[in-house]
């Protein structure tokens, strides 16, 4: 990403996501390269797009959609798995914004739920019910974020990699399994 546009839509998604009252955060390679890169430009050169968690599935993403393309985003893809909404990628100026749709887990009341197009992502509820504002960016990241980042990439998450690799092998918190995904574009 270009560090200049990307601090611009960011900021821009940032103050579209405060006004929306959906509870949201950065997560995945977002929170990582913020925490480990330590706000230089690395973190937003080294990624192609910045990750949003959201806690909410059809009627968020209906909302969301609705904001952002009112700001000038446009949707570049959209996943869905059974008719509920589980990915949404949007874009302005280059950057793109990956929005995930986690909804509490049926069977497993500690966990949240993501059916995305690599099989079923789980996240531990509290690091989406204790979340925090990082003071330098206004980006609400998962709490406490180094537990978060050890249980989603695991006891090394700290040494950089030499490139992304294939980081599905190494996702503990991915179980694999059938999806069905409709993909919209």
């Amino acid at each position: 990403m270009n560090p200049i546009k990307a601090r611009v839509v960011i900021a821009e998604s940032i103050a579209l996501l405060e006004n929306t009252g959906i509870r949201w955060w950065a997560s995945s390679g977002t929170v990582l390269g913020l925490i480990r890169e330590s706000l230089s430009d690395a973190w937003l050169t080294k990624d192609t797009d910045w990750d949003i968690s959201v806690w909410g599935a059809i009627k968020e993403r209906e909302f969301i959609s609705e904001v952002f393309l009112a700001a000038g985003f446009s949707v570049h893809r959209a996943y869905d798995i059974d008719g509920s909404p589980v990915q949404m990628c949007l874009e302005k100026s280059g950057v793109w914004v990956d929005f995930y749709f986690w909804t509490d887990s049926e069977r497993e009341p500690d966990l949240l739920i993501c059916n995305c197009e690599h099989g079923q992502m789980i996240k531990l509820k509290r690091f989406g019910e204790q979340r925090w504002k990082h003071q330098q960016t206004g980006l609400w990241i998962p709490g406490p974020v180094r537990e978060y980042l050890f249980w989603r990439y695991g006891c090394d998450w700290h040494i950089p990699k030499t490139s992304k690799g294939n980081w599905e092998m190494e996702a503990p918190h991915l179980r694999r399994g059938p999806a069905i995904i409709s993909t919209r574009k």
